[in-house]
């Protein structure tokens, strides 16, 4: 069974707000192809979840620059079934505090805290919680390039 759902991923300056709504510049979208490049997996006993970044447009911001675009997640159920859903993200990459970004995940209305959730990333961590890892690998593979940093 395949189902699509919305999900974004915002990382914003924890001090000094910018992003898309106060975006002044917006560069070209970059694909990396249909299936898009794997940045994350994460395994249960139950399931298997992949994410694969599929595009990154990056925006500027007077305060700094980021990017966003869309993420598929691949869920694999070990029982054979399978769904896929297509995520939304904006990340920001630099700002007013460099080492200290705030990744915000909402489904639905963002305003809504029902349907959100924060995680701080920090530039310089070395070791995520098994609970931010997605969020910090999102980070550094559109921030920096670097996919699977954190397994």
């Amino acid at each position: 069974m395949v189902r699509a759902a919305q999900l974004a991923i915002l990382c914003i300056p924890v001090i000094g707000l910018f992003g898309p709504a106060g975006a002044q510049g917006v560069g070209q979208v970059q694909s990396y192809g249909q299936s898009g490049k794997l940045y994350y997996v994460y395994k249960t006993p139950d399931v298997t979840i992949e994410r694969y970044l599929l595009t990154r447009q990056m925006y500027s911001g007077e305060d700094g620059f980021g990017y966003e675009g869309d993420v598929n997640v691949v869920y694999t159920y070990y029982a054979g079934a399978f769904e896929t859903r297509l995520i939304s993200y904006s990340v920001a990459c630099s700002g007013v505090d460099q080492n200290q970004l705030e990744a915000r995940t909402y489904q639905g209305d963002p305003q809504s805290p029902m349907n959100s959730r924060s995680v701080i990333v920090r530039k310089s961590m070395t070791k995520p919680t098994e609970v931010e890892k997605d969020e910090y690998n999102l980070y550094w593979a559109v921030c920096g390039g670097v996919f699977q940093k954190f397994k």
